[in-house]
């Protein structure tokens, strides 16, 4: 499960302030101290703060690409431009971690199980297609070509807060999700795995005969890269229809209330819970995006109004998702847990 708060989130405010700097570097928040003795992090992750010694903390990565460069943190790809960045099928772009995984599982010689959940998904909706401003690279297919892009899902739900968002003197309040949604939303597979409601099977094998029919009367674009990709994603598309395994993975309403809660009853919070039960249904690569939505210089891009979104609405989220998944995480095997002592481990893990 990787968790991907685009922007990116300023390692100061985060999990590596510098109380002993001056202040016009360690900036207006505190620290706090963690579960690792003599390590603090920012005031305003305390439940981070208590599991920091179930994680590994690195302080020391750093690139040389100063746009936002989410195709060389996701790929490792060893150059990107703007043109590239802002391209997700430029030619020139390396393949996704969930991307090279598919490719590997397919290419091997054991015999392959027949397809109940997507290897690799994208959560809570392609990446930057809320923006409205602009596209981005990384999460896909790269060389490979787009038959190893991921399957991404999309949210059908109401925002609960307007965030005032700056747009160069057009400022507007945009109701964005991941600063709240209400409790009756959904995810669901945008290659459409699960159906719309009013679209019954024997509809869906009647648009699947009309689809066959018009492919054939185009063979000669079979080996096209393009319509090899679509073909694929069709397939997949029918082949999870019925499967319960996708649609029990994205039911959040089969988790108690209190667990959802702890997770965050936003966007991201949500998504990150579903990335969960999606692993457990045998997915093997979720990666969940804190995206843009509705404008540029939101999500963790704090270019305007750092702090105050900071502390009440981009690290309160933060702290609940993370949180209550590595706990949740850790369940299986906290009875068996033992500190360096060998005495056993008694900190209690939220559920």
């Amino acid at each position: 499960i990787i968790l991907y708060l685009y922007g990116a989130p300023s390692q100061l405010e985060l999990f590596d302030p510098k109380p002993d700097a001056p202040v016009e570097i360690r900036g207006d928040f505190g620290t706090r101290k963690t579960a690792i003795p003599g390590v603090r992090i920012s005031e305003h992750l305390p439940r981070i703060a208590g599991l920091l010694d179930r994680t590994s903390l690195v302080r020391s990565m750093t690139h040389p690409y100063n746009i936002h460069s989410a195709a060389y943190a996701l790929t490792g790809v060893p150059h990107v431009d703007v043109p590239m960045e802002l391209n997700p099928y430029d030619t020139r772009h390396w393949p996704y971690l969930g991307s090279v995984l598919e490719y590997l599982e397919e290419h091997q010689s054991a015999p392959k199980p027949q397809v109940q959940v997507p290897r690799n998904v994208v959560m809570p909706f392609p990446f930057s297609a809320h923006s409205k401003e602009f596209t981005r690279g990384g999460p896909y297919g790269g060389f490979l070509g787009r038959t190893y892009d991921p399957v991404c899902t999309e949210f059908d739900g109401a925002a609960t807060r307007g965030i005032p968002r700056w747009r160069g003197g057009d400022d507007q309040v945009v109701r964005d999700p991941f600063a709240g949604i209400e409790d009756g939303g959904r995810f669901y597979l945008s290659t459409a795995a699960e159906s719309p409601a009013d679209v019954t099977l024997d509809r869906l094998d009647t648009r699947r005969s009309l689809l066959d029919q018009l492919e054939s009367a185009r063979r000669e674009l079979g080996e096209a890269s393009g319509v090899q990709a679509r073909n694929r994603f069709r397939e997949l598309a029918f082949s999870l229809v019925g499967s319960e395994h996708v649609r029990s993975a994205l039911d959040l309403q089969r988790e108690p209330r209190a667990r959802r809660e702890a997770y965050g009853m936003n966007l991201f919070g949500q998504a990150t819970l579903a990335a969960r039960r999606m692993i457990e249904a045998g997915c093997r690569v979720v990666t969940v995006f804190w995206d843009e939505y509705g404008t540029a210089n939101s999500a963790w891009d704090t270019h305007f109004d750092h702090y105050d979104r900071l502390k009440q609405e981009l690290l309160p989220g933060l702290d609940a998702a993370f949180s209550s998944l590595v706990a949740r995480l850790l369940l299986p095997s906290r009875l068996q847990s033992r500190s360096s002592s060998g005495k056993p481990f008694s900190r209690q893990l939220p559920a």
